[in-house]
């Protein structure tokens, strides 16, 4: 079998996006600044954490250092966990079952690979029963561009499972999870449950496009058709 690893997003992939991540930006911001944001103007899907409070900061051209990111950083997680009360969102369909599948499989690992500050990934992914599923990914907290995550997962994951994958592919519901994976030469599966259709995601030519993740026979066959990668093992 070849040594596989799967690096799947969490906002629109996993879990169905609610207010709350949104709610918690403004609120944070609101708190350690004095500006009005219109929760409409905010556009999140496939930014990090810390790229959308760069965006929103340059908007009221506001400059802030490490220590003002660590203070907004703080407030979010503390106004996150607020949040998920009362929008904790949803697991989209199909997606336990995939990972319960997933890691049973002694020849795939799967890895998380997300613009979310871990401790932010973790609180979400907490509400809904996930994190036992991941050991080890990419986050916001390890890079800001989403295609440099994406490497840290790799090498996290290599890292930790001490195998070289000859077979790797990130599944996310955005052309910025797309780009991230052809950045990386690896595979991508882009599946439409987040804010982008499937004619807009086969635009930017991802390795396949799902229309969700109930499906898991339809899945691994697209999995196990992926040959394996043709780069260096010394790579990551």
């Amino acid at each position: 079998m070849i040594p596989t690893l799967v690096i799947f997003d969490i906002d629109g992939t996993l879990i169905k996006e609610s207010k709350a991540s949104i709610v918690s930006y403004i609120n944070a911001i609101s708190a350690c600044y004095d500006v009005e944001i219109n929760q409409d103007d905010l556009l999140t899907s496939g930014k990090t954490d810390i790229q959308i409070f760069k965006e929103i900061l340059r908007r009221f051209e506001i400059e802030a250092n490490e220590n003002d990111y660590c203070r907004l950083i703080n407030k979010y997680l503390s106004y996150l966990k607020i949040a998920l009360k009362k929008y904790p969102g949803i697991i989209l369909p199909g997606v336990r079952h995939l990972l319960n599948i997933l890691s049973r499989i002694d020849y795939i690992q799967i890895a998380l690979g997300t613009g979310n500050i871990e401790q932010g990934a973790r609180i979400k992914l907490a509400i809904h029963n996930l994190n036992s599923y991941f050991l080890t990914g990419g986050f916001g907290t390890d890079a800001i561009r989403r295609s440099d995550i994406i490497s840290c997962a790799i090498k996290k994951s290599q890292e930790k499972y001490m195998i070289k994958y000859q077979r790797i592919v990130v599944v996310g519901d955005t052309p910025y999870d797309i780009e991230s994976a052809k950045i990386n030469n690896v595979y991508s599966i882009a599946v439409a449950t987040g804010p982008f259709s499937i004619k807009k995601l086969e635009s930017k030519k991802p390795t396949f496009v799902l229309r969700d993740l109930m499906n898991e026979e339809l899945f691994f066959s697209v999995l196990n058709t992926l040959p394996p990668l043709k780069y260096s093992v010394d790579q990551y």
